[in-house]
């Protein structure tokens, strides 16, 4: 087989190589489509390079957890305060924090100036791995959403940061790690940093960088500890 080669690519990389050196992981075509941006919840990024410090909507989300029953189900509680206009809460999972769908409502007790608590049952998790997030929907009908959670089996998760090759201010995708633990690093190949920021979604994206290999470190800011360390190639 011929190399490939990306056409405008200045710097002349071949795809193949960077294949391989990528990984299995690395896809050269049909790059995955970035999500619609998000707004998050009283959550400030750590950098503006990658797009997470968004606006809040319109409540104060105090907390939002996420614990396993003895019989298996997973309750879901929350906490509100300054609540403006918040008409009801819409439960959604997904079990790769990519592809959602709503598993139930609770209605919002509209009560402005209050702090409020809520709770929900998910009485069906699938798999080793289900991701959560609340979408707030005002009485206009707009809708906003709460920072991801992730609860898991209990059993050691392989965290996934994919595609490996792809373009400048394109989006990478993380598994495996709920995102309100998860400190994202970018590094050169000389060891520079290009960008420190928290997560709050399973997904980032990258600032624009000039074409070149380079390290993404997600660290757990719970046990201080590097989760994950993967090479991408950016072209």
């Amino acid at each position: 087989m011929n190399p490939t080669y990306v056409r405008n690519n200045s710097l002349g990389i071949c795809v193949s190589c960077l294949l391989m050196i990528a990984g299995t992981n690395a896809v050269a075509s049909n790059p995955i489509v970035a999500a619609p941006p998000v707004r998050f919840v009283n959550d400030q990024a750590y950098s503006a390079g990658i797009a997470c410090n968004l606006p809040p909507i319109p409540l104060t989300l105090i907390y939002f957890n996420l614990d396993k029953t003895h019989t298996g189900k997973i309750n879901l509680s929350w906490k509100t305060a300054q609540e403006m206009n918040v008409s009801h809460f819409n439960i959604e999972k997904s079990t790769d924090g990519r592809k959602w769908a709503k598993v139930g409502t609770v209605k919002a007790t509209g009560r402005e100036g209050s702090i409020e608590t809520y709770s929900y049952v998910d009485a069906g998790p699938v798999g080793d791995a289900n991701y959560y997030r609340l979408a707030v929907v005002d009485d206009d009908a707009s809708v906003d959403y709460s920072p991801v959670r992730l609860l898991t089996s209990g059993q050691e998760n392989v965290i996934r940061i994919y595609p490996t090759l792809t373009n400048s201010n394109s989006t990478l995708y993380v598994e495996g790690i709920s995102p309100e633990d998860a400190l994202v690093e970018l590094f050169g190949a000389s060891g520079r940093a290009f960008e420190k920021v928290r997560m709050y979604s399973n997904t980032i994206t990258l600032p624009g960088v000039p074409p070149g290999i380079y390290q993404v470190r997600i660290s757990n800011v719970t046990t201080k500890t590097t989760a994950c360390l993967q090479k991408i190639v950016v072209y």
